[in-house]
């Protein structure tokens, strides 16, 4: 898939990076990221597939609001070298609260990588 193929391409050499995935559907892009070497996070309010597509994989995933996971990452001082937003049709207030937690989550060198069609609006 043509998303799968950038973020790849943008991440670069990512084996042993820890990533968290916000908006994880299927799986589809944490299993592309396990093969190349990553530590998954997977972050969804929604089991569309993931949790069986992953099953017997080392990724952790999770049923659960991604704010709020952040949230309780950024106070154990948990930190990611990539977070990977596929989160839609979201308005911008929601954006404007998503924005600076992605930004606490990340590690000093990290990058976040937001598929969001609507996020140019913010």
């Amino acid at each position: 898939e043509e998303t799968i193929g950038a973020v790849l391409q943008l991440v670069g050499d990512c084996c042993g990076l820890r990533v968290l995935e916000m908006g994880t559907s299927r799986g589809r892009l944490s299993m592309a990221l396990l093969m190349a070497g990553c530590s998954i996070i997977t972050v969804d309010e929604h089991d569309r597939g993931a949790q069986q597509n992953l099953h017997g994989l080392p990724a952790m995933v999770l049923k659960a609001n991604a704010e709020n996971y952040l949230r309780a990452e950024i106070s154990k001082k948990g930190v990611f070298d990539i977070i990977v937003c596929d989160l839609h049709g979201n308005d911008d207030t929601i954006w404007r609260k998503r924005g600076p937690l992605i930004l606490q989550a990340l590690s000093r060198t990290g990058i976040a990588i937001i598929n969001n069609a609507k996020l140019f609006k913010v």
